[in-house]
């Protein structure tokens, strides 16, 4: 048995529904980036997968519960048919190990904040439909993105700090 990391949407991926402590499998064979439960040794090539950081990420610790011939791997990608999700790695200090990045989202879950381990952050603001309305970042870069009524993308509007 061997463990690894996993990326989800609000503990979900691929439509499927992950618990802490929970095992699932699969009755086919898994194959790389088309079916079966996908997860990397490194944690930071999970990022890899992912829109880095976006609404209600979560980066999980599984462990493969299949036998090895039922586990397919291409660099430090897996798929298997069975696993285990061992825990969510949510702690500021463990994912800046991790993955070299945090975040975290404020209790309206419309801003999420991220840092790197050298220094860097940004901060999004989004609106009530999920859209990126804001961005400011360590470099003084501040923005706003504006939207038409039908949800569609006008145009980026930047703003210069004055210090």
């Amino acid at each position: 048995m061997k463990t690894g990391y996993k990326g989800t949407y609000n503990y979900v991926c691929k439509n499927q529904k992950y618990e802490i402590g929970s095992s699932y499998e699969l009755l086919f064979e898994p194959r790389i980036f088309s079916c079966g439960f996908h997860y990397c040794q490194k944690a930071s090539n999970v990022l890899l997968h992912y829109q880095d950081y976006v609404f209600e990420f979560k980066l999980l610790e599984i462990e493969d519960l299949s036998n090895c011939a039922d586990t397919y791997f291409d660099s430090d990608n897996y798929s298997t048919n069975k696993i285990r999700i061992i825990r969510e790695i949510s702690d500021k200090t463990e994912l800046l190990k991790l993955l070299g990045r945090y975040h975290e989202f404020n209790s309206d879950k419309n801003v999420t904040y991220w840092e790197s381990s050298d220094g860097r952050w940004a901060k999004y603001s989004y609106n009530h439909h999920g859209d990126l309305c804001f961005l400011e970042d360590y470099n003084g870069v501040k923005c706003e993105f504006i939207y038409n009524s039908d949800r569609r993308f006008l145009k980026t509007k930047m703003y210069e700090n004055k210090f």
